[in-house]
C-alpha cells in the first residue's frame, strides 16, 4: 500500500514522522479504504498492511480507525489478533468504562461543529472517556472536515478547561486501569 501518491492531499512520510515526534498518535486506516464491514476477502490483508506500511516508516502503531467508521465482532477479533491495542469507530458517543475497547466511540468533527458542540459533549460526558474524531484538517470546505484554525480554537478550550488531552491508546490504557 502507498501512504503518500504523490497527491498534496496527503500527508508525506516526512509529516507523518514530524506528527510522531511531537507525541501524536498515528493509528492504521486499512490500505486502500474498503468497508471492512463487508469486504470478507481482504480483511486480514488491509488490517495488517496498513500496520507493516506505517511500521516501515518507523511508526508504532497500536491502534486501528475503521474505514467509514464500520465494525463488528470479527473485525473486533481480528484487531486483537494482530495485536492492536484498541479500535476506533464512531457514534458521536463518549466511551464508557467497560465499554469495548475494540469499539471506541467518539465525537465527529464536522464542517458545521461549533465551539458550543465541544463543551456541550463535555458536560454530557464527565465521567466517561471524551474522544474527538478529525477526519480531515483542512481550509477547504468538507462535510467531515475541520479548519486548522477551529482545531486551534478547539485545542485551546480544552487545554483551558482543565481536561487531560491524550493520544488515544494512552488515553485508553489510563481510563481502563
Amino acid at each position: 500500500g502507498k501512504l503518500y501518491s504523490g497527491n498534496s492531499d496527503y500527508m508525506r512520510p516526512t509529516e507523518i514522522q514530524r506528527l510522531c515526534d511531537l507525541g501524536h498518535e498515528i493509528g492504521a486506516h486499512s490500505v486502500t479504504h474498503p468497508n471492512l464491514k463487508w469486504s470478507f476477502l481482504w480483511k486480514g490483508k488491509e488490517i495488517r498492511q496498513s500496520r507493516v506500511d506505517l511500521n516501515r516508516l518507523g511508526v508504532e502503531v497500536d491502534s486501528f480507525a475503521y474505514p467509514y467508521a464500520k465494525q463488528h465482532w470479527l473485525l473486533r477479533k481480528m484487531l486483537r489478533r494482530e495485536g492492536y491495542e484498541n479500535g476506533r469507530a464512531a457514534g458521536d458517543k463518549a466511551f464508557q468504562e467497560g465499554d469495548d475497547k475494540y469499539a471506541i466511540t467518539g465525537f465527529s468533527i464536522r464542517r458545521n461543529t461549533t465551539i458550543s458542540d465541544i463543551i456541550r459533549w463535555l458536560e454530557q460526558t464527565r465521567h466517561a472517556l471524551f474522544v474527538l474524531i478529525f477526519h480531515q484538517i483542512s481550509e477547504a470546505d468538507l462535510d467531515y472536515g475541520c479548519t486548522p484554525g477551529f482545531l486551534d480554537q478547539i485545542c485551546k478550550y480544552l487545554s483551558d478547561s482543565g481536561r487531560h488531552i491524550l493520544p488515544l491508546t494512552k488515553a485508553v490504557r489510563v481510563f481502563s486501569i
